[in-house]
């Protein structure tokens, strides 16, 4: 069945907010750039693979095994 998503985008813009969230030991992509000026782009099923969020060592095998690797 379909099933739609959110992904956020960062721009080039964004990386003076990421490298002062950073800085300050805020490392939630989605809370360093204001939100009036944060985009979400709608994803269906077929695309879910690409946006695959990778936070953990079990989420990184699993993507791992997903493209076939070890």
């Amino acid at each position: 069945g379909w099933t739609e998503s959110l992904a956020a985008i960062y721009r080039v813009e964004a990386a003076p907010f990421l490298e002062a969230a950073v800085a300050r030991g805020h490392l939630k992509m989605r809370e360093a750039v204001p939100l009036e000026l944060q985009c979400f782009e709608k994803y269906g099923a077929e695309d879910a693979r690409a946006f695959f969020n990778v936070n953990t060592p079990q989420d990184l095998q699993q993507a791992a095994t997903a493209l076939g690797g070890p």
